[in-house]
């Protein structure tokens, strides 16, 4: 999507109106300054979408920027669309064909939907007025055109934008006519169906695309739908769409590429949303991510990801906690072994916690595990203890004893030292 693009055209949109930016900033309740900067920044639907509404003309006209043709009169489809639900009777009472288009190739129900009429829509709809939903046209016409095809689209974007659940049949409907959801479609299509669904947390609608296989022949060999599990997960962690991303997790749909794929693009909001989302069973059962647990695991232990730490954690997603917990004091990541011992002492092995901060001569650490720590535990830790006398001492009194080691001679000079030092026999 170029941003450049559809800020032009939106000021030509207003240039064709006679308004001006500050006008719209106006309606949109910013000031012209704020509205300038948030168009430069970066590509931001929500507020295209208000634009959109603003001027009269759907969100996919901006990001597609499609020129539209412009009446000369209001056509009679407009002026009943406007009144609602009643003047359209009428218009069908005096004998008009709410299934053809206008002289202008504008049908019935696209008026209602420039027009924002909410009613006038699910009136259309309700009463079998929208011809690419009409059995009857359908029987006549099997083919749909691009055109009639990107119509029906445009038509699903404004049931998920309004959230209209009477009509949400009409995605599958469509998903069969189409072969495919998005079969034919450009991607910013494709993004703004997606957009409305993880904006209004539409998971009904979700279940029902991902419990349908809209699948496509090609010399014989049938191919995926196009809306699977791994693009829903591109999608989310592309354009950041958070929500999908929670319910993916929710569903534990796609872990390891989902995972895979945000830490590709450096998007571990995602990977929290997903771990926060999803079912611990399912992964403590799962044997196969095992290895990819404990390496995320691992990662966030020195990488002081405390938010996603704090997850792996709670959910018990490792194999190995004592790894991750030596990882930390090796590398001397304070705030993270701290919290690891902190929040999960009964989950660390207390013997290997032990040796971990001995091999680095941590002293605080040391006396945390001293007194859970078993005599063999003790004897192994004092072991890697060379330059530290006072945790020696502590070790010794808590039981542990020099072994005929290599380094034994060194370390008992090291002691001796010390105590001579603070006067000690």
């Amino acid at each position: 999507m170029d941003c450049s693009k559809m800020n032009e055209y939106i000021i030509n949109l207003l240039d064709e109106r006679k308004l001006t930016l500050t006008s719209l900033a106006k309606q949109l309740k910013m000031n012209v300054d704020e509205l300038a900067d948030a168009l430069s920044s970066s590509i931001n639907i929500d507020l295209y979408d208000q634009i959109a509404d603003i001027l009269k003309v759907s969100i996919d006209t901006i990001i597609l920027c499609k020129k539209k043709t412009t009446k000369k009169f209001t056509a009679k489809f407009e002026t009943a669309v406007k009144n609602g639900p009643q003047a359209i009777a009428s218009l069908k009472n005096q004998g008009t064909n709410l299934l053809e288009p206008d002289s202008y190739g504008v049908h019935i129900i696209e008026y209602a939907m420039d027009e924002n009429a909410i009613d006038s829509f699910n009136y259309i709809l309700e009463n079998n007025y929208f011809a690419l939903a009409n059995d009857q046209y359908l029987k006549k016409h099997l083919l749909l055109s691009s055109k009639d095809k990107e119509l029906y689209f445009r038509c699903l974007l404004f049931i998920l934008k309004h959230q209209l659940s009477k009509q949400y049949y009409l995605i599958s409907k469509f998903g069969m006519l189409n072969h495919g959801l998005f079969k034919g479609f450009e991607d910013e299509y494709r993004y703004l169906f997606l957009y409305y669904i993880n904006k209004n947390q539409l998971d009904l609608v979700l279940d029902e695309i991902l419990a349908k296989k809209y699948y496509k022949i090609k010399f014989l060999k049938v191919q995926d739908d196009i809306l699977s599990y791994s693009s829903l997960a591109i999608y989310a962690i592309e354009y950041h769409l958070d929500y999908i991303a929670t319910y993916l997790g929710k569903k534990m749909l796609d872990f390891q590429f989902f995972v895979d794929y945000a830490l590709k693009k450096d998007y571990e909001k995602a990977i929290l949303l997903y771990f926060q989302a999803s079912d611990p069973h399912f992964l403590s059962q799962a044997k196969n991510y095992a290895t990819n647990i404990q390496n995320l695991f691992l990662r966030y232990c020195i990488e002081e990801n405390l938010e996603l730490l704090s997850v792996l954690l709670q959910k018990q997603y490792y194999t190995n906690i004592n790894e991750g917990f030596e990882k930390a004091l090796m590398q001397k990541k304070v705030e993270i072994y701290r919290f690891i011992y902190q929040n999960a002492y009964q989950q660390l092995n207390k013997d290997q916690a032990l040796i971990s901060a001995c091999k680095v001569e941590n002293e605080e650490v040391v006396q945390i595990f001293l007194k859970d720590a078993t005599i063999e535990g003790k004897k192994k830790g004092l072991q890697f203890v060379n330059s530290d006398p006072l945790i020696m001492a502590e070790l010794i009194e808590a039981g542990a004893y020099f072994e005929n080691k290599e380094n034994t001679l060194k370390q008992m000079s090291v002691l001796l030292q010390y105590l001579i030092q603070k006067g000690g026999k």
